[in-house]
């Protein structure tokens, strides 16, 4: 697969995460202000009716994404093509939105224990990952990258956060 068709199709799906993420953002956002207002009925009922369906489907876009970054990982036969394809590059930017957002949040409100067990599931599988996970803000600066970066070409995550990924 050439690389301007990858590229091409990460941005599509980094697109598609990004409205779903900003939907859920939204209705969490709205969850949290009838908590923070102590509108219990209401807050569990934008739970029930957007937060839940909002998450499901991230979570479904996520899924999706992963297998399609997986058969590309599965076609690439070196590492430079690994790192050219961003395997599993918006797994990490939702995952990193959600840990962000749950932690501001849901401090206040009780989390359940299936999310809970999700968020630690997620985040081993970050920190455990055979292939290099790497999450850039909007101007294409590394903001986090997964212990593997050591592994795989040599340096350490604090010294590639903050590069620019396109140089």
């Amino acid at each position: 697969l050439p690389f301007s068709t990858a590229l091409g199709l990460a941005s599509s799906y980094l697109a598609e995460v990004k409205e779903l993420y900003q939907t859920y953002q939204m209705a969490v956002d709205e969850e949290f202000r009838h908590l923070a207002e102590g509108e219990f009925e209401e807050a569990e009922e934008i739970d029930e009716d957007r937060v839940d369906p909002a998450f499901e489907a991230l979570d479904e876009k996520v899924n999706t994404v992963t297998q399609s970054y997986s058969a590309l990982a599965e076609r690439a036969s070196t590492l430079a093509e690994l790192a050219q394809f961003g395997s599993l590059f918006l797994l990490v930017a939702m995952a990193a939105g959600l840990f962000r957002r749950l932690e501001q949040g849901r401090k206040t409100a009780a989390v359940s224990a299936a999310e809970q067990r999700a968020l630690r599931e997620i985040n081993m599988l970050i920190l455990h990952a055979s292939d290099m996970i790497v999450r850039l803000d909007e101007h294409c600066r590394v903001r986090y990258v997964s212990p593997a970066v050591t592994s795989l070409l040599g340096y350490h995550p604090e010294e590639v956060v903050g590069v620019d990924f396109l140089k």
